[in-house]
């Protein structure tokens, strides 16, 4: 998960390799390469993001951002630095049995995710 800044270098050029740990390996080409803020070792297939602001889930959602996968059908909560410029933290909050393709923000600031059978509301337990 990269924060996206005008002239920055966030690599992937021809000098990308799989040898090495990653994500230095696949991050060298050209001046000041940039790290991911938050890097995940296997390609999950960020389908949406979504903030909570009133959502319901509770303190520790309150203000946090929310990612679906549609590789692992997990949704990650990622807590943000004060001005959100920077990951202090990821988890699994939680494990859907199928690939999740979006995470929404409804009605009354709830968080809603879909996959190909449903539209499914995230709920505190």
């Amino acid at each position: 998960m990269n924060r996206i800044r005008a002239g920055r270098n966030y690599g992937w050029g021809p000098s990308a390799t799989c040898e090495g740990p990653a994500p230095r390996n696949t991050n060298r080409d050209g001046p000041r390469p940039v790290l991911p803020e938050l890097y995940l070792p296997d390609a999950v297939g960020i389908t949406g993001i979504a903030f909570c602001e009133g959502c319901g889930l509770g303190r520790r959602s309150e203000g946090r951002l929310f990612f679906s996968a549609v590789t692992d059908g997990l949704l990650r909560r990622v807590a943000l630095g004060d001005r959100r410029t920077t990951v202090r933290s990821s988890r699994v909050v939680y494990r859907h049995d199928r690939g999740i393709i979006s995470i929404e923000v409804g009605p009354r600031g709830r968080l809603y995710f879909s996959d190909m059978t449903g539209i499914y509301r995230l709920v505190r337990t």
